[in-house]
């Protein structure tokens, strides 16, 4: 090869380069929309340009609630700063992240909290454009974070939403289980009632219980009997055979006197009363135990009592 024909075929090496590198600058700096109003768009320019033309290695990514510094490749360990504590400043060689107010905002993964953070650059790092896509950045966080927040409170409107229709739901499925168990109980009871009218039509209906009824009078002359364990009085005696599981009620009802019922086994008082409750008219019911003669006192509470009374007895097998 001629000197000269290598001298031309360098000049083309380097005029082609010296294209792809400004093709590539051109896409790093220009594919990412530059009129997006997305922050999230910028963030990913800024970055493509610190990783093409930093020579410090760090990384840094946006979002509405702050800035991520990091190491490369190292997400795990990085740090966030605020979007308006942040400021970007420049020269040929280098830029600077630095915080306002001097707070020590920037955290990088080793090493103390710092106030600036200096990143080298690359001869041919377009510093123009990430000082553009940087203000980019803090000038659409407040929007950001406003869409954010308008986000979250749409979720949670919707998620609202969501827990109210299936509460709603719910109801509805318990307001149908009510229903259905309120037809069934109401089924059952009315079958019951028909399996009872059928019951009753079958079976003849008992005749009532008859009372047998004595009329009597005290005059004054009787003889007394021990009415109670601790009382004593006048009284007309009536013999009763009664039997064994059968159950014996009495009614005593008298004018002139305070009526007392007594009823004697053969081995003394199983059953007395004076006051049934309303009024001063006696009763009792008993079971009996045993099947023997028993004695029934019609009595009075007062020696030398005298007036009439009306004694009902009827029986019962259970």
């Amino acid at each position: 090869m001629l000197p000269t024909e290598g001298a031309a075929a360098g000049e083309a090496f380097e005029l082609i380069s010296g294209r792809i590198a400004e093709v590539r600058r051109r896409v790093l700096n220009d594919h990412h929309a530059p009129g997006s109003d997305d922050i999230r768009i910028h963030a990913a320019a800024l970055n493509a340009n610190l990783d093409r033309f930093s020579k410090s290695r760090y990384t840094l990514d946006a979002d509405a609630d702050g800035w991520w510094i990091e190491p490369f490749g190292q997400r795990e360990n990085a740090s966030r700063a605020p979007l308006d504590g942040l400021e970007f400043r420049a020269t040929d060689s280098q830029i600077v992240l630095h915080c306002t107010g001097g707070a020590a905002c920037i955290r990088p993964s080793s090493g103390a909290p710092t106030s600036r953070l200096a990143l080298d650059l690359y001869e041919d790092a377009p510093v123009a454009s990430m000082r553009e896509r940087f203000e980019a950045v803090r000038r659409l966080a407040p929007t950001a974070r406003e869409r954010a927040e308008a986000e979250d409170a749409e979720a949670e409107r919707l998620a609202e939403e969501s827990r109210r229709e299936q509460a709603g739901e719910q109801d509805r499925l318990l307001d149908e289980l009510r229903q259905q168990a309120e037809a069934n109980a109401a089924e059952a009871r009315e079958d019951l009632a028909q399996r009872e009218a059928a019951t009753e039509a079958q079976e003849p209906s008992a005749e009532p219980l008859q009372w047998h009824t004595v009329e009597g009078a005290m005059e004054g002359a009787e003889t007394e009997f021990n009415l109670a364990p601790s009382r004593t009085g006048p009284a007309v005696p009536y013999e009763l055979q009664l039997d064994a599981g059968t159950v014996l009620h009495v009614r005593l009802a008298a004018t002139g006197f305070d009526p007392h019922l007594t009823l004697y086994s053969p081995d003394g008082i199983v059953a007395h009363n004076d006051d049934l409750g309303l009024g001063l008219d006696a009763g009792l019911s008993y079971s009996v135990s045993e099947t023997a003669q028993y004695v029934l006192l019609a009595g009075a509470t007062l020696a030398g009592a005298t007036g009439t009374f009306t004694l009902r007895l009827r029986t019962e097998t259970p």
